[in-house]
């Protein structure tokens, strides 16, 4: 377990590892899910995933959510490249910017999780409904997240090469 931690990056530990053990330590406190503590890899594990879940929501949902209401705007790709060349603090200050963005979503996210678990208390449940739809919404989100990521490996590789930037396709 020790060596597992050593190669981690602070982004990971900080945006992955974070966000999910915030959500699964209020899904704990709330009943609304309880995680064995016993196991460690298991629960690093867990809360890994989660959080990389909650990432790719706060990425794929709550960044273009406040892009929209013009709470945050970013400069043009080419030119985020060209200064973080020029400034290194520029990496650790959207790590920090990420970290932030992944508490939010991980707190929206249990937000969202004790409406939905209030309503299952009301209405009818189908569990093989409820879990057919948490496998097509991951899918759906982690297919969002890849054409993002390839769309910034796209970009990243034209301004590498002098290239202007290059809109993602449709």
């Amino acid at each position: 377990m020790d060596n597992l931690l050593a190669k981690l990056s602070s982004y990971n530990l900080f945006n992955n590892l974070l966000p999910g053990a915030v959500f699964c330590t209020g899904c704990s406190y709330l009943g609304v899910f309880s995680i064995d503590p016993s196991n460690l890899v298991a629960l690093f594990i867990v809360y890994y995933f989660v959080g990389l879940v909650i990432g790719r929501i706060g990425s794929i949902v709550i960044e273009p959510l406040f892009h929209l209401l013009t709470w945050t705007k970013f400069p043009p790709y080419d030119h985020f490249v060209a200064a973080t060349k020029r400034d290194e603090k520029i990496e650790i200050l959207v790590e920090t910017s990420n970290t932030y963005r992944g508490v939010l979503t991980s707190i929206v996210c249990l937000a969202a999780t004790i409406g939905i678990v209030e309503t299952r208390r009301v209405l009818p449940a189908n569990s093989l409904f409820d879990e057919l739809t948490i496998l097509l919404g991951l899918v759906v989100l982690f297919g969002l997240a890849y054409r993002k990521q390839s769309a910034y490996i796209t970009k990243r590789v034209a301004v590498s090469r002098g290239q202007p930037e290059i809109e993602p396709q449709k």
